[in-house]
């Protein structure tokens, strides 16, 4: 499959999630289940993710980092110095596709399938691919759910 194909199934396939996301949410809305302004957990978390990706698109250290709860992400400064010079020395195109997720009372788990095509901004070096599961762990605060842990996090080494 040519990597134009591979890219439209990945859309399409997210274009899916999303809709099959905001279909139970608003039936779920419909029947009562949500108290008034709180979002769906699933439709939030798809939404985290999908900023996620578009945040390290746009080189936007600030949009993947405010995800993030410093106070319980362990080794945040190091993740945070590896994010800002990913983003800082690098051209991305990152493709998330959520595979599962599972859901507890205040936190949650989802698995990606993460695909991350990496060239240098000062360099004519070929582009890097990157494919590899992502498991992100949640939890759910006051400002909405964050992410409290990202393994592996060495999928955001800069090149």
């Amino acid at each position: 499959m040519g990597i134009v194909q591979s890219r439209l199934s990945l859309a399409l396939a997210w274009a899916a999630l999303s809709a099959t996301l905001a279909a139970g949410a608003s039936f779920a809305c419909a029947q009562g289940e949500l108290p008034a302004g709180q979002e769906d957990p699933a439709r939030a978390i798809a939404r985290l993710v999908r900023e996620m990706q578009m945040d390290l698109e746009g080189s936007s250290s600030t949009g993947v980092l405010g995800k993030i709860d410093r106070a319980k992400f362990e080794d945040y400064p190091r993740f945070r110095d590896m994010v800002e010079r990913l983003t800082r020395e690098d051209t991305l195109r990152v493709f998330f596709r959520q595979v599962s997720y599972s859901l507890k009372e205040g936190t949650a788990q989802t698995l990606l399938d993460a695909e991350m095509e990496m060239t240098r901004k000062d360099s004519a070096v070929p582009a890097e691919r990157r494919r590899q599961q992502i498991t992100i762990d949640l939890e759910l605060t006051s400002r909405g759910w964050k992410i409290v842990n990202i393994t592996p996090r060495e999928f955001f080494r800069p090149l």
